[in-house]
């Protein structure tokens, strides 16, 4: 197993296929568990489309067809921290800001077809981070009970055969490509970050006592906010996108996943 997107493989040059004519199936499950009275996880699919369709024309269809349309993705999993029922409001409340960021948008980036797009996604991506912060901030000003919330954020973009990744937190991203699985995220946590500063062997993480201590999130603590992983990456017909919560990965190996995958 990959611990980040370093190690992917790389793909052959594939022609560029028409966004439209991209297949993608989804599946979504959120669960209490057995630990918890509450459930803090909330997620979200959506699908953004942009048509043109022609009403009237005598030009010829070969030129001016009935209609065409690009389709784009969005993936989310919020994992909401802050005690009692505040973490639970800052995961569906960051969410929830998201989307209303995503419809304010004036110029939807819907295909790659100028190089330059994918720098305006990423850009986007990492602003966003910042505006829902704020979206938490103001909720944490009304209501005191608050203070403190914040959530992990996790997105997946798919625009066809890209695929663009935004991370903070120890939610977790995965590809499943060719048989195997890549972890697409690093969890931002003292003991992975004890890890990657050599003073302990990686194997230690997953039961370390801080691994669930988190150096990065969507927070209204006030303390200075970690910049957001960013990835883009190209996927290929029937690879899987697979984004959770640490519901999941404490429960099962990364072996486990790709397994039922």
């Amino acid at each position: 197993m990959n611990d980040d997107a370093t190690n992917l493989p790389t793909h052959r040059s594939e022609a560029r296929p028409r966004v439209s004519d991209i297949q993608v199936e989804f599946g979504a499950l959120s669960h209490t568990g057995k630990v918890r009275t509450n459930n803090e996880d909330h997620f979200l699919i959506c699908q953004l489309n942009r048509a043109i369709k022609t009403i009237l024309t005598n030009v010829s269809a070969y030129m001016i067809p009935d209609e065409a349309a690009d389709t784009a993705y969005g993936m989310v999993v919020a994992d909401g921290m802050g005690g009692r029922a505040a973490g639970e409001v800052a995961s569906r409340e960051a969410i929830a800001a998201l989307w209303e960021l995503v419809r304010e948008t004036p110029d939807w980036v819907m295909r790659l077809d100028d190089s330059d797009m994918a720098g305006v996604i990423q850009y986007r991506l990492k602003t966003r981070f910042d505006k829902i912060r704020a979206k938490l901030l103001e909720k944490t000003e009304r209501d005191s009970s608050l203070k403190g919330m914040g959530t992990t954020f996790t997105i997946a973009a798919s625009l066809g055969h890209d695929l663009f990744i935004g991370h903070l937190g120890d939610s977790r991203a995965y590809l499943f490509s060719c048989d195997h699985l890549y972890r697409l995220t690093q969890d931002q946590t003292v003991a992975q970050e004890l890890a990657n500063a050599g003073a302990m062997p990686a194997e230690r993480v997953k039961v370390h006592p801080m691994r669930h201590m988190l150096t990065g999130g969507i927070t209204t603590a006030g303390e200075s906010e970690r910049m957001p992983q960013l990835y883009r990456l190209r996927i290929r017909t029937d690879d899987q996108v697979l984004l959770c919560s640490d519901g999941l990965t404490d429960s099962i190996s990364d072996e486990s996943i790709a397994n039922v995958l």
